[in-house]
């Protein structure tokens, strides 16, 4: 009988977290469709919680360049597990905590006031992945990856303007800065995930 790996059982409990994330997200969706009021979803605000959706799924994927790392330290664990639970705070944060009845419901206004809880805790959940990264595989190898780095940096530094700010226009910017950093993973072949760690 084969026994559990350590990174096996490491992706077991990233796993839990992200789907608690993914739920809120969809469960938000379900809760607006089920609503008896009719409101008109915004369409920032939906795409920044489909964004939010994106980098949760993505990260739990990017994890299994890991794989072929020891995991030698609790700190190690730790990191590992800390950038997704800033995901699911910022997840919890993009969507309405309850069902919306009122018809003055505006799903723009929740975004821009809920916009600190949103953005601030992607901005910690990018740095921390990259704090993760220097922590697991070792900052030099870290180094040698500046797309890599630049992918996770540009974003943080967008998440902590979009949290100062109510100008339309600098959201639009930066969910577009975002997409373009996220987007080009979907045609990342898996092999190049699992071996881009390996000396």
């Amino acid at each position: 009988m084969e026994t559990m790996t350590l990174f096996e059982f490491l992706m077991m409990i990233a796993a839990v977290a992200t789907a608690v994330g993914i739920t809120e997200i969809v469960g938000g969706w379900g809760r607006w469709l089920r609503t008896p009021v009719t409101h008109l979803a915004d369409w920032l605000h939906m795409s920044w919680s489909i964004t939010v959706l994106l980098w949760l799924i993505f990260y739990w994927i990017g994890m299994w360049s890991y794989s072929v790392l020891p995991i030698t330290y609790v700190g190690q664990v730790m990191f590992l597990i800390i950038p997704t639970l800033f995901g699911v705070l910022a997840a919890y944060a993009v969507m309405p905590s309850e069902t919306p009845t009122e018809a003055s419901f505006d799903s723009r206004t929740h975004y821009l006031t809920r916009r600190r809880c949103i953005f601030i805790p992607l901005a910690l959940f990018a740095a921390m992945s990259v704090v993760a990264d220097v922590v697991i595989v070792g900052a030099g190898k870290v180094m040698m990856e500046p797309i890599l780095l630049l992918g996770l940096l540009l974003p943080t530094v967008v998440f902590l303007i979009l949290a100062s700010t109510e100008r339309i226009w600098v959201h639009i910017a930066g969910l577009a800065v975002t997409l373009a950093t996220l987007l080009p993973f979907l045609f990342e072949r898996t092999e190049n995930i699992a071996s881009r760690w390996l000396p």
